[in-house]
């Protein structure tokens, strides 16, 4: 990742240098940043047994049109 440009959960956005986030079961949250490249990129909780637990998934970055 280049940078961050925002970070928006519920009524707060978030700006400057980001490098986790961390969710509440069921949270949403808009992570808004420019990639280096395109792919599909593993996600998981660095807590030991939460990745066990399922706290995994991916993103998927494609170029723009």
């Amino acid at each position: 990742m280049i940078w961050t440009q925002k970070v928006q959960a519920g009524k707060v956005e978030v700006k400057g240098a980001i490098h986790e986030l961390e969710l509440k079961p069921g949270a949403i949250a808009e992570w808004v940043f420019i990639p280096q490249k395109t792919g599909i990129f593993e996600l998981h909780c660095s807590i030991t047994g939460h990745a066990e637990a399922g706290m995994v998934g991916t993103i998927s970055v494609a170029a723009a049109n």
